[in-house]
């Protein structure tokens, strides 16, 4: 990724950021190192560590397929990047069959039922 000064960096998310200014994300400059083969560059291994578990928990999870381990920097900085769909798909798809298949005039009851039966756990990330 390119950034309008000239830098090159091997993250779209670090790019006009002073936090990562001459990070190991800054891989060098158009005007002296345009032809340079990159050769370390942080996060190229992503999917690798996912593969092989040595990094995140990813490769055990159901839903990899649906966010790809998302954003590889956020776990090396030890925020799990985990979308939060993750976490309350359950009681989602359990209010998508009540909101569908519940007459209407039966339904206010049934969503009574489902709130009682909500607990933190059903959304938190709990670690």
């Amino acid at each position: 990724m390119y950034d309008a000064y000239g830098n090159i960096f091997n993250c779209t998310e670090v790019s006009y950021t002073d936090f990562y200014k001459d990070s190991i994300y800054t891989l060098g400059k158009l005007q002296t190192d345009h032809l340079q083969e990159f050769k370390n560059k942080p996060l190229n291994n992503w999917y690798a560590d996912i593969e092989n578990g040595t990094q995140q928990p990813c490769h055990k999870c159901r839903l990899l397929p649906v966010c790809g381990g998302a954003c590889p920097k956020s776990w090396k900085e030890g925020n799990p990047a985990c979308p939060p769909f993750k976490f309350n798909i359950k009681k989602e798809l359990e209010l998508f069959y009540i909101f569908n298949q519940t007459p209407k005039d039966e339904l206010d009851e049934k969503l009574d039922v489902f709130v009682s039966s909500l607990d933190i756990k059903d959304f938190a990330r709990l670690t």
